[in-house]
């Protein structure tokens, strides 16, 4: 008897543990939008008072009633924001110029410029701008996952806690591997509203041919993701990269191996004149730099 009086007293808590990780498993697969996540969230409140005081038989004095009750609270407080702090529903993925970020080094790094968009009647008006416009790719809905993280980063960003940003990793990871970073590598951390973190690959590379490591005279597009030890990780919106590196008149674009198969595809898809190289890691990347400087 006792024993399952201990159960009931810990029922409320995983009640409200389970029901609340199921709901949130749901948003994040897209299965449900996100006023009804919320919704969900406060009809907790009501469920869990009912089950408290009906099926459990607790009081409202009780711990176990207290804190499952200030559980569900914490949790509607800290997800009630998520419709209110993004407020673009749609972006359009749009032209960015391949920069070279160190003067002589033919190596270009490729990003891709958004364009939010704060309200729209019909996506299909979207999608005819887009295709009116060939410097202008694609347009995405924003999927609930990024709305999530986009909420919980601002989320902490006002109250003070500090998280380090993709490119902020990107940065660390660049400093680490090089000796030396050179001054234009390290002014390009320096610029505001910069995010991701796959120009990682063609910094480093920029360094190395800058110092005399390698020497490279042919244009190349470059994307990756890296990480302190110099291993190449892959990176997204993949097809507005190379549809990019086209339109700025590049014949050679280098990117991660766990792309290329995604790039295969891209390329038979838009018919692109474009040669892909892909490589799993810094050295590798010299090699063949080396090697194309070699025939040409």
């Amino acid at each position: 008897m006792e024993m399952l009086m201990n159960k009931n007293r810990n029922a409320p808590f995983w009640f409200v543990c389970i029901i609340y990780f199921t709901e949130l498993y749901y948003y994040l697969s897209g299965m449900i939008d996100t006023f009804l996540f919320v919704f969900l969230l406060l009809a907790n409140f009501i469920v869990l008072l009912f089950f408290n005081s009906k099926i459990w038989k607790l009081s409202v004095l009780e711990r176990p009633f207290l804190i499952s009750l200030s559980l569900a609270l914490f949790i509607f407080g800290f997800d009630f924001p998520v419709p209110f702090l993004n407020p673009y529903p749609y972006i359009i993925t749009t032209y960015n110029e391949p920069e070279q970020i160190i003067e002589d080094t033919e190596i270009y790094s490729l990003g891709v410029s958004y364009i939010n968009i704060t309200y729209v009647n019909d996506k299909q008006e979207l999608i005819q701008i887009v295709e009116a416009d060939p410097k202008k790719y694609e347009v995405r809905k924003i999927s609930n996952k990024n709305k999530y993280i986009n909420k919980n980063t601002r989320i902490f960003k006002m109250l003070g806690i500090p998280i380090q940003s993709e490119f902020n990793k990107m940065s660390k990871a660049v400093t680490e591997y090089l000796d030396t970073t050179p001054p234009s590598i390290k002014e390009y951390f320096k610029r505001e509203k910069m995010y991701g973190n796959s120009s990682g690959l063609s910094l480093i590379l920029s360094a190395m041919i800058s110092q005399g490591e390698i020497e490279n005279n042919i244009p190349i597009a470059v994307t990756g993701a890296i990480d302190k030890d110099g291993e190449v990780y892959p990176i997204g919106s993949l097809k507005e990269k190379m549809l990019i590196s086209v339109d700025a008149g590049f014949e050679l674009m280098m990117l991660p191996t766990e792309n290329l198969q995604e790039a295969k595809e891209i390329q038979k898809a838009y018919n692109l004149p474009l040669e892909v190289i892909n490589v799993d890691n810094v050295a590798e990347a010299k090699e063949l730099i080396k090697e194309l400087n070699s025939k040409s």
